[in-house]
């Protein structure tokens, strides 16, 4: 893995529609190329809705190959769109995914319920684990987050 500061991502790429060069889901992919990260993202914006199976399912892809994750989560209690007008937004917080464990062979690409993944988060410098079957969670009618997590380090 690598690490690279927040700065340098930012410096890498251009305005995206939040705070200055703040990484959105609008300018993430011109900061991974800028520098020259090898990426495969998930293609959020061709494959049908709900995306949620599919999501968890490249994601376990990816974690089973070694890659790391940069996700854009919700936060509980978050109102969503952060800022409205941009084209995908459902998102207020972005955090490292480095790691899985599973009962079930990696190269199984089905995901289950006890799988784990491994993150970080920009609370503390621990890490914590998730269970795949508690990632996923929606919002109300008025756009508020319906996430239920709250653990030591939640952002």
């Amino acid at each position: 893995g690598v690490w690279v500061s927040q700065q340098k991502v930012r410096d890498a790429t251009v305005p995206g529609g939040g705070h200055d060069e703040e990484i959105l889901a609008t300018n993430i992919e011109t900061a991974l190329r800028h520098l020259k990260l090898k990426f495969e993202g998930f293609d959020y914006k061709h494959l049908p809705a709900p995306q949620a199976d599919a999501y968890l399912t490249w994601l376990k892809k990816q974690l089973a190959a070694g890659n790391g994750i940069a996700w854009m989560i919700m936060l509980s209690g978050g109102r969503y769109p952060v800022y409205p007008g941009l084209p995908y937004g459902f998102y207020s917080h972005v955090e490292p995914v480095f790691g899985i464990f599973s009962q079930h062979p990696l190269d199984d690409p089905k995901w289950y319920p006890d799988d784990y993944l491994v993150h970080g988060t920009d609370g503390s410098t621990y890490s914590y684990y998730r269970r795949f079957d508690s990632l996923v969670s929606d919002i109300t009618k008025s756009n508020v987050s319906e996430c239920t997590s709250h653990y030591p380090g939640y952002p």
